[in-house]
């Protein structure tokens, strides 16, 4: 009886380890592109009078992650780097995560809410991935998200 017991116990954690760990897929608008982002992140969609095409949030994660795109025919991620920096982007740089070719950069606004951006190139749309965060241990969550990218 105790054996059985302990099992339904070990199971029953296991269970709930593999519930508590499971994501979610979300495609990039409009792309092939998709990222594994936490399951406890809600789709909140889009913001209105924005550029956002959806959102997806958690409170108790301190994360809100904002997908836009821009039709940009012709553009070159070396040309929208001048463009970030008028934003008072603070270290932006172009690398690669995932193999893909992006700008990242980091703002923080005049009201000190603090953001990590990603911006590629699509064919001919412009996908940009915002990760507002407001703990460190968000923002290291942006970059494990964003490293999933496919």
């Amino acid at each position: 009886m105790k054996k059985v017991f302990c099992i339904m116990i070990v199971a029953g954690m296991i269970l709930a380890a593999g519930c508590a760990m499971a994501d979610q897929e979300v495609s990039l608008p409009n792309s092939s592109h998709t990222l594994t982002i936490p399951d406890g992140m809600a789709y909140d969609g889009p913001t209105p009078g924005t550029d956002e095409a959806f959102a997806y949030v958690s409170e108790q994660m301190g994360l809100q992650i904002s997908f836009l795109v821009y039709n940009a025919p012709g553009a070159d991620l070396t040309s929208l780097i001048p463009r970030i920096q008028e934003k008072n982007a603070e270290k932006v740089e172009l690398t690669t995560v995932g193999g893909i070719p992006m700008i990242v950069y980091r703002i923080t606004t005049e009201d000190g809410a603090k953001c990590i951006g990603y911006i590629l190139q699509d064919g001919n749309a412009v996908q940009e991935i915002i990760f507002w965060y407001s703990t460190q241990k968000a923002a290291d969550m942006s970059k494990t998200i964003m490293e999933s990218i496919r």
